[in-house]
């Protein structure tokens, strides 16, 4: 009967307090100078119990009606916290629902936006819970997103089938190390920081977690679901303020033809713990020890 009764008070919990359940990424379980380090957070799921504001803001197509949702954990969305309120399927009513605002769950209110009506405007699937981008759209970050000059960052992303463009940042100089863009370029990534000095790794999977960090020394860890390692570039950043993208970049004028699920921009080295945290490949497993009640 206890294990029953421990299982059951699990439950609960994790409908009190929204717990993640291992599927998605939280911020909360990063260390501190981790969780410090992020300086935007665009997740589908709700990925910090700090964070009390909305996920989205929606367009309907059947109005143009426009809508602020708030994810739980599992990544449902509803009009007040935690998927609260009225549902984003009931909202839609079968209409399609457009991405005008993908907020940042940093804190830092660095928000990634679209401000077209219906071109260039990526769509929410009801179905897989991601962001949709059909080769012609895209959002517009914030710069402070991505360090420049040659300092270190990491990034952590996930997307479902893609093509093309995950993000960029910077300006469309040719200069070495201008710029940061990391793409889908047939069955490999490419991560660009200029014309000429880039580094193409992996193998192109659907639904994969593309982890990257960059040194100073210019060491660059790649990994991809978490297999990879490091390499040394040949040379160091020399990036610039610019534009920032999600689902673009200047790299070979770029956009994405497929989904998002998150994408994470630290302004340091990202440990390999934080890194597996943010990462979440395999879900936590449920515990299997029965508790000692007195």
């Amino acid at each position: 009967m206890y294990p029953i009764v421990y299982l059951l008070l699990l439950a609960i919990a994790a409908i009190l307090i929204g717990v993640v359940d291992g599927q998605y990424p939280s911020l909360d379980d990063l260390s501190a100078g981790g969780k410090s380090s992020i300086q935007c957070a665009y997740a589908t799921h709700r990925a910090s119990t700090s964070y009390t504001g909305p996920t989205f803001r929606i367009r309907r197509s059947s109005d143009s009606s426009e809508q602020d949702f708030y994810a739980d954990w599992d990544g449902d969305l509803g009009t007040s916290l935690n998927a609260g309120g009225t549902s984003l399927t009931s909202w839609l009513s079968g209409s399609t629902g457009y991405v005008v605002t993908w907020y940042d769950q940093s804190g830092n209110a660095r928000h990634a936006t679209q401000a077209m009506t219906t071109t260039f405007v990526p769509t929410y699937s009801l179905v897989n819970k991601n962001v949709v981008f059909d080769s012609d759209d895209y959002m517009n970050s914030n710069s402070l997103c991505m360090t420049y000059g040659n300092a270190a960052y990491s990034t952590v992303t996930r997307h479902g089938t893609v093509t093309g463009a995950i993000y960029g940042f910077g300006t469309s100089s040719v200069s070495t190390g201008a710029y940061v863009s990391v793409r889908v370029l047939g069955s490999t990534y490419r991560i660009s920081h200029g014309t000429n000095t880039f580094t193409d790794f992996g193998t192109t999977t659907s639904n994969a977690v593309l982890s990257i960090t960059y040194a100073t020394t210019g060491t660059m860890t790649r990994y991809v679901n978490g297999a990879g390692g490091s390499v040394s570039l040949g040379y160091t950043r020399n990036g610039v303020s610019g534009d920032s993208f999600l689902g673009y970049s200047y790299a070979g004028s770029s956009k994405l033809s497929g989904t998002l699920v998150f994408a994470f921009f630290s302004n340091i080295v990202l440990s390999d713990s934080d890194r597996l945290i943010l990462e979440q490949i395999t879900p936590t497993p449920v515990p299997t020890a029965s508790p000692t009640f007195m």
